[in-house]
């Protein structure tokens, strides 16, 4: 794709580089691209759209080229090959007739891109004037790299000589060097060319012919400082030029502005505001400090050594990091030496009317270029005041508007001019946030921009209040969770309002996972705490948790599966036991909460509990089966221990203890030859007599 650069013709600044095949222009502009107009198929008007194709089927459109601006400006085409620069050439109907070549055209330097371009030459003749200034734009042009050719400047003729220049090559960027004081710049550039110091006003701030070394040293007549920069470039003996390069005036040389100090109604502190991290020093009139602070994030306030008398002034100034010191400001205990801000103003497009807000019962004053006063006014207690001139403001006039207090201090100077408009919208009002947090409606002046902003200070949305007032604006990031959209009205002039704040509600965070709870066997007495992985014998054990969302629904899921929703009390607690016994063996709980918006959490870690617990039946089946029965006395396969027990006797629900187990105080031995019928065992026993669901761990003596 062809390179193209587009260049305005009003402020002579570059737009755009880009190598895009769609352009659209929005002021009068000169399109340049480089390429050779021999690789052009056609050029065709569409609509105000210029439609260029070349040969190899790329095609570039120039949106808006025919358009027709203010004063009768047209958009123009160059076509730039090498040092090559034509001019197409279109008839009213945008019709493609055919090319000027533009030569003999200035030499200039490559400038950077925030070099101030060039204004192009007042000049009688038409077609010359339109040339000249299409030469001084493709000066512009060059920052970007593009070297144009260089020419006699002394000669007028035009003509089609494509002469080739033998030398092409550009010097090498020179290297520069400021020294500390900004008087000295040195450096180094290719031997025998010439280096140029240039101001971004193109002022010259110095010249010199490299050494055979390649060695250059410029002793400017005023010292670079405060920032300012200057652009060095070398031009070869064929007149190319090279990349510029820059330096910059680093030493501060500006003082603080004045303090504004005001000390206190006992004159012991004096306090204000000054540029930030200035050394502040409160001195009286023989010049003795009575105080000094640092004016940190710009504000300062200081005790001093000895308070001040009544009547006496002291004396304030601001001394940067640089030894800079300000003007001094005079204070004067008890007495208001703080100066009103600014006035807040509009200014009709006749220049006859002011009007505009200030200090409540402060004058107002307006000053012509030569400091005469030209009109007053009062403010009145709302801090609204009205400016009828008799003389209405002139066009280019310089005027300036001051507010002075009922103490007679004056404001900073505001320059003014007619259409002036200083006064900023109303916040917006009656905003609105849909239930997602994605869309805010609301009201603000007509055709005022609306602006939000989230709490990172990040753009989220913006639109122009319609002509009634209203607003909606979709936003790009949904505002939620309690958090605030920061809304901003911004009108015609610039003047932007102050913030109003919406807050979006919809809760989109998930409670954290639960804790593990605290599990109790209270089967016991005292009540036994369950270890995570412990096994216990409660088949119902209790489960308590803490610091979980009020009121949000806890989950609990038995080896994966929910069984059970409690719900979080108040105090951040909650509660649950089993409705059913837990089956033997392992269990292991996990939890989630789920909060009143639907959030739900992640699943907790695990909490594994063993049950061991066992109904009657098999207890005493485990009992009955003790290796001390001797593993080969039976092995019966019975599901209720009465089962087991019917060859021996009957039993019935209030279980006959002597049925079944003999008291004997001997210790007696069971001879069990492995042929022995157990039905042949005499079993004695005596126990007490007991119901069987109270049996917990019988006494078994075998005879």
């Amino acid at each position: 794709m062809a390179s193209i650069m587009i260049y305005a013709q009003k402020s002579h600044k570059i737009l755009i580089k880009t190598e895009t095949n769609k352009i659209k222009l929005d002021q009068p502009s000169i399109v340049q691209i480089e390429t050779h107009k021999q690789d052009i198929q056609s050029m065709i008007r569409s609509g105000n759209d210029l439609v260029i194709t070349l040969k190899n089927g790329q095609k570039v459109v120039i949106e808006n080229f025919f358009k027709v601006y203010e004063e009768m400006q047209e958009n123009d085409l160059v076509i730039s090959h090498g040092q090559r620069y034509e001019l197409a050439n279109f008839d009213e109907k945008g019709v493609f007739n055919n090319y000027t070549l533009i030569d003999n055209t200035p030499l200039v330097q490559q400038l950077p891109s925030d070099f101030p371009q060039i204004s192009s030459p007042q000049i009688d003749d038409a077609l010359f004037s339109k040339m000249d200034f299409i030469k001084f734009g493709l000066a512009a042009l060059a920052i970007e790299g593009i070297y144009l050719a260089a020419f006699n400047s002394d000669s007028s003729n035009n003509n089609n000589d494509d002469t080739e220049i033998e030398d092409k090559t550009a010097p090498a960027t020179p290297k520069a060097y400021l020294s500390d004081d900004g008087l000295v710049v040195t450096g180094e550039a290719e031997p025998q060319s010439t280096v140029y110091i240039q101001d971004a006003d193109n002022n010259i701030w110095g010249t010199i012919t490299v050494d055979a070394s390649g060695k250059y040293e410029i002793i400017l007549e005023n010292a670079l400082t405060d920032g300012q920069k200057v652009f060095i470039y070398a031009m070869d003996a064929a007149g190319n030029m090279s990349n510029p390069t820059s330096v910059q005036g680093m030493k501060d040389t500006i003082a603080p502005d004045v303090p504004i100090a005001q000390a206190s109604d006992d004159g012991e502190i004096v306090a204000g505001t000054a540029e930030v991290g200035s050394i502040i020093y409160v001195k009286d009139a023989d010049g003795n400090i009575l105080g000094q602070g640092t004016a940190n994030k710009g504000v300062f306030s200081i005790v001093l050594t000895e308070p001040l008398a009544e009547g006496q002034i002291a004396y304030v100034t601001a001394e940067d990091s640089s030894g800079n010191i300000s003007e001094s400001t005079i204070i004067e205990m008890g007495k208001d030496t703080t100066p009103p801000d600014q006035p807040k103003l509009q200014i009709n497009s006749e220049g006859t009317v002011v009007l505009g807000m200030a200090e409540a019962n402060a004058t107002i004053q307006i000053k012509d270029n030569s400091g005469n006063i030209i009109a007053t006014a009062s403010v009145d207690a709302a801090g609204n005041f009205t400016l009828d001139l008799s003389e209405a403001l002139g066009e280019t006039g310089i005027y300036q508007i001051i507010v002075i207090d009922a103490v007679g201090n004056k404001s900073i100077p505001l320059d003014i001019e007619v259409g002036m408009d200083t006064i900023p919208p109303d916040s917006p009002t009656d905003l609105t946030i849909n239930e997602d947090g994605t869309v805010i409606s609301g009201t603000g002046e007509a055709n005022s921009v609306i602006t939000i902003k989230n709490s990172s200070n990040n753009i989220i949305g913006s639109a122009t209040v319609d002509a009634d007032g209203r607003f909606s604006i979709t936003v790009s990031t949904a505002i939620t969770d309690g958090k605030y959209g920061y809304i901003t009205s911004t009108d015609q002039k610039g003047n932007v309002s102050d913030v109003a704040t919406i807050q979006g509600n919809k809760d989109t965070v998930a409670p954290s996972a639960p804790n593990l709870p605290t599990v109790t066997n209270d089967q016991t007495d005292p009540a036994t705490t369950i270890s995570n992985g412990g096994t216990t014998d409660d088949a119902t054990p209790a489960f308590k948790g803490a610091n979980a969302e009020v009121g949000a629904i806890l989950t609990v899921y038995d080896n994966g599966k929910a069984i059970a929703h409690v719900t979080v009390e108040s105090d951040k607690t909650w509660s649950w036991t089993p409705d059913t016994e837990l089956s033997i063996g392992q269990h292991s709980f996990t939890f989630t909460l789920t909060d009143a918006a639907g959030n739900t959490s992640s699943v907790s870690q695990p909490f594994v509990v063993i049950n061991e617990s066992a109904d009657l039946d098999t207890r005493m089946l485990d009992i009955l089966n003790l290796p001390l029965m001797g593993e080969d006395l039976f092995t019966p396969e019975v599901d209720k221990i009465s089962d087991l027990l019917k060859p021996y006797s009957e039993i019935s629900d209030d279980l006959d203890i002597e049925q079944i187990i003999g008291e004997n105080e001997s210790n007696s031995e069971i001879e069990n030859p492995d042929d022995a019928n157990i039905n042949e065992l005499d079993l004695d026993v005596t126990v007490p007599r007991i119901d069987l669901e109270n049996l917990i761990q019988p006494q078994v003596q075998l005879i």
